[in-house]
């Protein structure tokens, strides 16, 4: 089942909870609310929830993840990467989907692996504050490579989508990283062809909004506090040559 708002999110469970499952299974942190009142109200009913650690209710399961451990490597891959380019002062970029503790894990991770091979690396975010609008990763992606980005790591869901097509219509990039707790993430070398998926893996991000309010300020995309979450994209160096992980 699949729950198109969030507005939907207490609904789908009662019913699913009439249904007397053995076991309900939600992923990703705004769940979280409804599931805590749901969960109080079909108290035999055993439910599971991915990706948080704060829903004290005895007949709920929760799974949580490593996520700034796989984001690490991400993190030295792409500095690493960018150190075999001979690329002097290279920059990397972060896209995130709506700020929270999950996405925050992602970012913080990526960054202190760029710092463990480049120290003095410069790492920019931005966060579209939604997961279903590419066409803002899109725009940031083919901007941060214009201005010289070397590669950018996106943890955005459906917006991540827009990284691959930004950076596919740059004819660069590459990616690889983890989808750790349903990431959205491409592998392979970018040419233009994400959305057939000749050359790129993609999997679905199963993350929603971080709470019932859309995230930091509401607004249609801005740039984040340097340090949160995201699945992998990356860029190249504007000489052009493709590179892979």
């Amino acid at each position: 089942m699949t729950a198109q708002t969030q507005d939907l999110y207490a609904p789908m469970l009662q019913q699913a909870s009439d249904k007397k499952y053995d076991l309900i299974i939600v992923t990703g942190f705004t769940w979280s609310f409804d599931l805590d009142e749901v969960a109080k109200q079909y108290p035999t009913q055993k439910y599971m929830i991915v990706d948080v650690d704060w829903v004290p209710n005895p007949n709920v399961m929760q799974v949580t993840f490593a996520e700034h451990e796989g984001s690490f490597l991400v993190g030295v891959v792409a500095a690493l990467k960018a150190k075999a380019d001979g690329i002097a002062k290279p920059k990397f970029g972060f896209i995130g989907g709506i700020p929270g503790w999950v996405i925050t894990k992602f970012e913080v991770g990526y960054v202190q692996g760029i710092k463990y091979v480049l120290p003095t690396a410069e790492v920019v975010d931005y966060y579209a504050n939604d997961w279903g609008k590419p066409e803002l990763a899109m725009a940031q992606a083919k901007n941060w490579f214009d201005s010289g980005i070397y590669a950018i790591f996106s943890v955005a869901g459906g917006t991540g989508n827009g990284t691959i097509v930004g950076l596919d219509r740059c004819r660069v990039g590459f990616g690889g990283g983890p989808a750790l707790g349903g990431g959205h993430v491409s592998g392979g070398h970018a040419d233009g062809q994400a959305q057939q998926g000749n050359r790129h893996e993609e999997r679905n991000d199963t993350r929603r909004l971080v709470r019932r309010g859309r995230g930091r300020g509401g607004g249609e995309g801005g740039e984040g506090p340097r340090a949160r979450r995201a699945g992998a994209r990356t860029g190249q160096d504007r000489a052009g040559k493709a590179a892979g992980t």
